[in-house]
């Protein structure tokens, strides 16, 4: 498991942390796994535009793959 992961599942878990930071890391972890747009805004909830943002961050979830 990468350091990136790890960060991320600790900022998912953490009730310190602002939540928008949760939910984004959420999103992030979710697309790492492989998850479908349909499943991220069902589970998160959120919009396509929102899970495009932490898509544009490809070279973070490229590192946890």
């Amino acid at each position: 498991m990468t350091d990136e992961r790890t960060e991320l599942e600790r900022r998912v878990r953490s009730l310190k942390i602002r939540s928008e930071d949760a939910r984004r890391a959420r999103v992030i972890l979710m697309l790492a796994h492989g998850d479908s747009y349909s499943t991220i805004e069902a589970t998160v909830p959120c919009f396509r535009d929102y899970i495009n943002r932490g898509a544009a961050d490809s070279s973070l979830i490229a590192l946890m793959a």
